[in-house]
């Protein structure tokens, strides 16, 4: 008995589509938004430069005032 010459085809799965739910942009956003902080804290590190007289200047502001009052000269140390 000859063998048969066709082949057969086997059958292509279809691909599995993911479908967004909100959690998963809110995770997808949480995530960007830790690492863009995580990197932008680090250049800031390297390449900011501290100012020496911004920690004097808080101590004076924390003698009059709140600390909330106070809280821009932290940015500058």
């Amino acid at each position: 008995m000859p063998r048969s010459t066709q082949v057969q085809k086997q059958p292509v799965p279809k691909p599995q589509i993911h479908k967004s739910t909100m959690m998963d942009s809110v995770k997808s956003g949480f995530g960007f938004g830790m690492g863009s902080a995580i990197a932008r804290s680090i250049v800031d590190s390297i390449f900011r430069a501290p100012d020496p007289n911004a920690k004097a200047e808080f101590v004076k502001c924390m003698e009059s005032n709140t600390y909330e009052e106070c809280n821009l000269f932290l940015d500058k140390i």
